[in-house]
């Protein structure tokens, strides 16, 4: 196995992006900033 490599960004991306892990790939910031506007029908994606 090899060392994870921190200095890579594309590590952050792969490890912490809710989207990229999300098996429907919602784009989870955009659903969350919707439902806080209220703006629930455009949230429903």
């Amino acid at each position: 196995m090899k060392p994870t490599d921190i200095s890579n960004p594309e590590y952050f991306h792969k490890v912490v992006d809710c989207q990229w892990a999300c098996p429907a790939h919602t784009p989870v910031p955009e659903y969350i900033r919707l439902i806080a506007a209220e703006r629930y029908t455009d949230a429903y994606m």
